[in-house]
């Protein structure tokens, strides 16, 4: 059975749900964010839904200030993750 499909049956969500779910929240103004400060662990592996929740929290607060954790040795795909997520984590 597709993994989607059992989640679905059996009324579930996972992780990247979950991320997708608070992004729709804090993007339609469901949560506000009251943070000056967001701090990213584990940035090395950043995922794309994970950027845009981010980006969603950084756009409620001005002037909000992210830092970001993480180890180049320990990603997943060296050198296609680190600079994906300099580019478009701290350019754009």
């Amino acid at each position: 059975m597709e993994y989607e499909k059992k989640l679905s049956l059996e009324s579930e969500i996972d992780f990247e749900d979950m991320i997708e779910i608070e992004t729709l929240k804090v993007s339609s103004g469901l949560f506000k964010s009251l943070w000056k400060y967001i701090i990213v662990d584990k940035f090395q592996d950043i995922s794309r839904g994970r950027y845009f929740l981010i980006k969603a929290l950084q756009n409620q607060v001005k002037r909000a200030k992210t830092y970001c954790v993480g180890e180049d040795w320990q990603a997943i795909n060296f050198s296609y993750t680190i600079i994906y997520n300099l580019y478009y984590i701290l350019v754009i």
